[in-house]
């Protein structure tokens, strides 16, 4: 501040001496505004002087204090939008890490899910198996034994026309069950040597 006072003095003081050379000089008849005596010069000196020592007390005092202070605040929104943006950086990387462990997490439990129906599908179709080839034996059983019974019972119609004769129902019984004891014997044979 005391250089500024220093030139603005000098500058001043040039002034008053430039003011005091035209005087002496003296053109007549034309004004100038640096038109004046040596004493007005050191007037407008003083009264420049006076007026800059009270602006730089009442005015640029406070007015570098509120130029300074906006420069505070400044740098704390710089520092606190810098310190916001870290935040969200790691927030961001902590959501994507955590959007990639549920995605993996999905693909697992998609793949354990296909994996388990697979499993099912396949003892599902095991059982059906089963089942149907429980049902077809029993299908089968129940037939052979109704082609035994019509059998027996064309043989008890062939055995009445060739004996000419009626058979009792014991003596029926009892030819049945001879001839299908011989069949099944028979078949069972066949189907072992298969």
């Amino acid at each position: 501040m005391n250089k500024k006072i220093t030139a603005g003095l000098t500058i001043l003081f040039a002034a008053a001496v430039a003011f005091g050379s035209e005087e002496s000089s003296g053109a007549a008849g034309q004004q100038s505004i640096f038109d004046g005596s040596m004493a007005e010069a050191i007037w407008a000196v003083i009264a420049f002087l006076v007026l800059l020592i009270v602006l730089g007390k009442i005015a640029w005092k406070p007015l570098l204090k509120t130029l300074q202070a906006r420069e505070d605040t400044i740098r704390q929104q710089l520092a606190a939008a810098e310190t916001a943006r870290l935040k969200a950086e790691k927030l961001f990387n902590e959501y994507k890490q955590q959007g990639i462990e549920l995605i993996e997490k999905a693909v697992s439990r998609a793949t354990q899910i296909e994996k388990d129906s697979i499993e099912k599908a396949g003892r599902e179709a095991i059982i059906m198996k089963e089942h149907a080839i429980v049902e077809i034996n029993a299908a089968k059983d129940a037939a052979s034994q109704q082609l035994w019974q019509q059998v027996g019972d064309m043989v008890l119609a062939l055995g009445q026309e060739v004996i000419g004769r009626s058979i009792t129902t014991d003596d029926n019984k009892r030819l049945i069950g001879e001839a299908t004891a011989k069949l099944r014997s028979e078949k069972s044979t066949v189907e072992s040597s298969q």
